[in-house]
């Protein structure tokens, strides 16, 4: 059936939902882990760290970032004000996208070209790390408790 959460879903080992997937904070998963959800999936941030996702239904978030070699599977819309696809992760084929900003990128960090648009996009300055690099677990957690991370769109 339906996983509805209120808070935050951190998958560190494989989840299979059979049904939709709706949550009020961040999903998260780790390293090689799997991410299974046979409807819709809804959250405030989505973040894949080299892991594997299917999703049959639509998905919807503020924030997705997609790193390290992970693969994704969509296969209905994807809604997303911001799509990050960092280190070579690859979303399967056909996949419907409605993203404001879209950044694919190498390795952030030694891409300066995709930190400007992220920095275009958001207030970077919120989401640093202690060695002042972007980081984008902060990013997540930020989007997913309502505090104000985005820029103003160009067109307001």
């Amino acid at each position: 059936g339906d996983l509805l959460v209120d808070g935050d879903l951190e998958c560190l080992s494989h989840t299979l939902v059979l049904g939709d997937l709706r949550c009020t904070g961040y999903v998260f998963t780790g390293i090689h882990d799997c991410l299974c959800v046979t409807g819709d999936l809804a959250a405030a941030a989505l973040e894949a760290q080299r892991s594997y996702w299917f999703i049959g239904g639509a998905t919807s978030a503020t924030t997705t970032w997609l790193s390290t070699y992970g693969t994704a599977a969509f296969t209905g819309p994807v809604r997303t004000r911001l799509l990050v696809l960092q280190m070579f992760a690859e979303l399967v084929a056909p996949v419907e996208l409605h993203v404001e900003t879209r950044i694919d990128t190498d390795y952030l960090p030694d891409d300066p070209a995709a930190r400007a648009r992220l920095a275009e996009a958001i207030d970077v300055d919120t989401c640093l790390d202690e060695d002042g690099q972007l980081d984008s677990f902060e990013l997540t957690r930020r989007v997913a408790r309502g505090l104000p991370v985005f820029r103003q769109p160009a067109s307001a």
